[in-house]
C-alpha cells in the first residue's frame, strides 16, 4: 500500500503548511508517502510481514489491521452461515475474546498501526459507536494506550483510522448500498470520525486530549483497480480524509 505525493490517484493530499513546531513528528506521518503492509493472518504471512517492518531501511512504516466483514460473495457468506451453525456460534464467541479481552498484546517491531473500519452494514446512526468499538480494540490489542511512558520512536501507536465503505455482498443492492442506500458509506464514516476526531484520537493515544502535533490522522481508499473518479475520492477529501492510500492490486 503506498499513499503517494500529491493528489493522484491514490495518492496523499498535500499536507497542511505549518510551522515545524505544529507538525508531527513521527516517522509515519510527517512524510507524505510511506509503504504500509497489512496485517497478516497465515503463519508463511506472518513471517514475511516481520521481515518487512525489520528492514532496515524502515520502509515500512506501518501496519493496516484489517476490519473484514464475514464474507464478500453472495456464495461466500452462505458458506459462512452453514459452518456458524454447525459450530453453534463457538468460534464468534472466541473471536470476540481474543481481540477485545485487553491484554493480548502483539509486537509490531515499533511499527504505527492504522486500524481500518468498515461500515459494511452499519447505518449513520452506528458509526460513533463502532469507531470507538474499534479503536478500543486496536488500542488493546496493540498496546497502543501510552502505558510505557512517553511517545518515543521506535514505540507502537495507533496513528490512523482507514474508513472505508466495506466488502459486504449485500451493499451491492441498490436501495442499501451506494449515496442513495439505507446503510452509510465512507464518507459518512469520515465525517463521522473527523467530528470526534479529538476524542477517538485521545482514546487511541492514551492521552486526555489532542495536542496540535499528536499525529492521528483519517486516511481513506482509491483502489488503482477502478477507473479513478476524482469526485469519488474530493468527497472523501471534503469529508475528512487526510491521506489516501492505494489498495493492493489482486494479481
Amino acid at each position: 500500500n503506498d499513499p503517494g505525493r500529491g493528489g493522484g490517484p491514490g495518492k496523499a493530499p498535500a499536507q497542511p503548511q505549518g510551522s515545524a513546531a505544529d507538525r508531527p513528528t513521527t516517522t509515519t506521518m510527517q512524510q507524505r508517502w510511506a509503504f504500509t503492509v497489512e496485517k497478516a493472518s497465515s503463519g508463511a504471512a506472518r513471517a514475511l510481514e516481520a521481515e518487512l517492518l525489520r528492514r532496515k531501511d524502515a520502509r515500512f512504516k506501518a501496519v493496516v489491521q484489517p476490519d473484514l466483514p464475514a464474507a464478500n460473495t453472495w456464495q461466500g457468506l452462505l458458506q459462512k452461515g452453514l459452518q456458524g451453525s454447525k459450530a453453534g456460534g463457538t468460534r464468534s464467541t472466541s473471536t470476540s475474546t481474543s481481540t477485545s479481552g485487553g491484554k493480548r498484546r502483539e509486537d509490531l517491531c515499533g511499527a504505527d498501526v492504522v486500524q481500518t473500519v468498515g461500515v459494511n452494514l452499519r447505518t449513520r446512526r452506528e458509526l460513533g459507536s463502532y469507531l470507538h468499538q474499534k479503536v478500543t480494540e486496536c488500542r488493546d490489542r496493540y498496546g497502543c494506550d501510552g502505558e510505557d511512558g512517553d511517545d518515543d520512536e521506535g514505540t507502537t501507536r495507533m496513528r490512523a483510522l482507514l474508513c472505508v465503505s466495506g466488502g459486504h455482498p449485500a451493499r451491492r443492492l441498490p436501495f442499501l448500498g451506494g449515496r442513495a442506500g439505507i446503510l452509510a458509506d465512507s464518507a459518512d464514516l469520515l465525517r463521522e470520525a473527523s467530528r470526534c476526531r479529538d476524542t477517538l484520537g485521545s482514546l487511541a493515544l492514551g492521552r486526555e486530549s489532542l495536542s496540535p502535533g499528536d499525529p492521528f490522522e483519517l486516511w481513506c481508499v482509491e483502489n488503482p483497480l477502478q477507473a479513478f473518479d476524482g469526485g469519488r475520492l474530493a468527497r472523501k477529501l471534503e469529508a475528512g480524509a487526510t491521506k489516501g492510500v492505494t489498495q493492493p492490486p489482486l494479481l
